[in-house]
């Protein structure tokens, strides 16, 4: 839907919101040095308004926010009321427009209509017929997902390079070169600027909304995919009294690429009690078990061994100065968010974690 679409559509007035209806009164033009795209008739009764228009043909909130700005100091100019006209209007953007006192109407039955002392018009809940034909159809999912994770760890870079430099930093060893491309994370990153998420501040590239970045995330999650789980019974034999955790220290130790899951490293940011069995994410799981005595054993585990090559579950991993290594306080949160009601309430504890830590890079 292009913005020369909408226009027609208001030529042949195609869209009304019933009781209201619009007459167009002028169609695009110029006021001395403001440019506007279609003046409309506004009726309800015996009330009467004469809106000025602007017309966006996408309805991203960086468009709407843009739309906003722009007819509210060609209304103040030409002494009209302000409204925008989009495909779509969300919830989100109809309480904007509703804040700044700008009328909205879209082409799925979605309006509000509001002129003081005279009306007041809402209608919402139409769904979107007109969704994003972005080329990255999400990119809050899988491997997309770690251009925003990356503003999660650091909220600011001079160059999209930089980005890009910074998830590779990020990756453990094994799965070095085989992330994003730096043409994939500029479309994402294009995408976060267009929902407001991250943008372009003093020359610099900012996270703008961690809390709402956080939520996409988690709504995008996706579990990674596993091809095998080995529950893995520790023998006593030859291991003395040592605890799961340091036989697997000495295992991560090896060198062998494997995380400790998201959920079984909550304990490192929030206050909870450790699970009882502890699960390990490895692409190599049979190196990684090598060396260490036992057998399988499903119904009393000392550790789980999960064979997936998801890179997510990698990425920004910690390593603990035992050597072993940690998921990141964002996939731990996920994991959580996954889980009952127990986990979700230690998630918030990790998402305060998360919170923390960006505000205080920032006053750095």
């Amino acid at each position: 839907m292009s913005e020369k679409d909408i226009i027609e559509r208001l030529k042949k007035r195609s869209f009304q919101l019933p009781p209201l209806k619009f007459d167009l009164v002028s169609l695009g033009g110029r006021n001395a040095d403001i440019f506007f795209d279609a003046i409309l008739n506004a009726k309800w009764d015996k009330a009467e308004e004469k809106f000025v228009v602007e017309v966006k043909s996408l309805s991203t909130p960086k468009c709407i926010r843009d739309a906003i700005l722009s007819v509210k100091t060609i209304s103040k100019e030409m002494k009209l009321s302000p409204m925008i006209i989009v495909p779509y209007l969300s919830e989100e953007a109809m309480k904007s427009l509703e804040q700044e006192g700008v009328s909205g109407v879209d082409l799925c039955g979605n309006g509000l209509v509001i002129v003081p002392g005279k009306f007041y018009y809402f209608k919402g809940g139409n769904k979107n017929q007109f969704p994003s034909s972005a080329s990255i159809k999400n990119i809050y999912s899988k491997n997309s997902s770690l251009v925003g994770r990356i503003f999660l760890v650091r909220p600011e870079y001079n160059k999209v390079g930089v980005i890009f430099d910074e998830i590779n930093k990020r990756m453990p060893p094994a799965f070095k070169g085989n992330g994003l491309s730096l043409s994939t994370v500029s479309k994402c990153l294009k995408s976060m600027e267009q929902e407001l998420i991250a943008g372009r501040v003093d020359k610099g590239i900012k996270l703008l909304q961690p809390d709402k970045l956080l939520e996409k995330l988690s709504e995008n999650y996706t579990p990674p995919k596993f091809s095998e789980i080995i529950n893995w019974e520790i023998s006593s034999s030859g291991n003395g009294k040592y605890s799961a955790i340091e036989i697997l220290s000495k295992a991560f130790n090896r060198g062998i690429p494997a995380v400790i899951s998201g959920s079984s490293s909550a304990t490192r940011y929030s206050v909870m009690q450790g699970a009882e069995t502890i699960s390990v994410y490895s692409p190599e799981p049979s190196a990684f078990l090598d060396g260490i005595p036992g057998r399988q054993n499903d119904r009393f585990p000392s550790f789980s061994l999960i064979k997936t090559e998801d890179i997510p579950v990698y990425f920004d991993s910690r390593v603990g100065n035992d050597g072993i290594r940690w998921a990141s306080p964002v996939q731990s949160y996920f994991e959580l968010m996954e889980g009952d009601k127990r986990d979700q309430e230690t998630a918030l504890q990790v998402k305060e974690y998360v919170l923390k830590a960006i505000k205080e890079y920032k006053n750095g």
